[in-house]
């Protein structure tokens, strides 16, 4: 199912938006935590999405406000790219089916970014230098953040929908 026309369009766009942004804070909280459990700089995955923009200097330690607030923006634009196009291609789902779909497009998106989007911004190496199985569970938790970011803004539209009163005319 997909936005249909124009008003559930805005609806599925406007919580792409914010799905996009729920699932980008939940997927950066994750990876600092994460460093910060390993005892690695927690700071890194907030500068690393400025990679494109500013190369290795994102990787070097401690707190940088300029990396940092360019990490920060760029990874929510991106993920925000992401939130809308679920937005519009899953509108209309019930709420079981978005948070299902929610988990294979955490599997899309992480086949896009490591084998698209990262090599086309300079970062493939980058991104095939980590744990893959750590950046499928990251993007699994992507996705489903999506997914509960995006529940608000769902409409499940009826299986079927009965168009005329039995005599030609259109039901209202």
């Amino acid at each position: 199912m997909a936005a249909t026309n124009g008003w559930e369009a805005r609806r599925a766009v406007k919580g792409g938006v914010v799905a996009g942004i729920v699932g980008g804070v939940v997927l950066t909280v994750f990876m600092v935590l994460m460093n910060v459990m390993r005892g690695d700089d927690p700071y890194i995955p907030m500068k690393t999405a400025a990679y494109p923009f500013l190369g290795d200097t994102v990787f070097a330690t401690g707190p940088a406000v300029g990396p940092i607030a360019l990490g920060l923006l760029t990874h929510l634009i991106v993920s925000i790219g992401w939130g809308i196009m679920f937005g519009v291609l899953f509108y209309g789902l019930s709420k079981v089916a978005t948070l299902v779909v929610s988990l294979v497009w955490g599997v899309v998106v992480w086949l896009g970014m490591f084998w698209i989007v990262l090599p086309l911004a300079g970062a493939g190496e980058m991104a095939r230098g980590g744990m893959q199985a750590l950046a499928v569970l990251e993007h699994l938790l992507f996705g489903l953040s999506v997914g509960l970011g995006f529940l608000p803004f769902q409409r499940t539209r009826p299986r079927h929908v009965e168009t005329t009163h039995g005599h030609g005319i259109p039901a209202t």
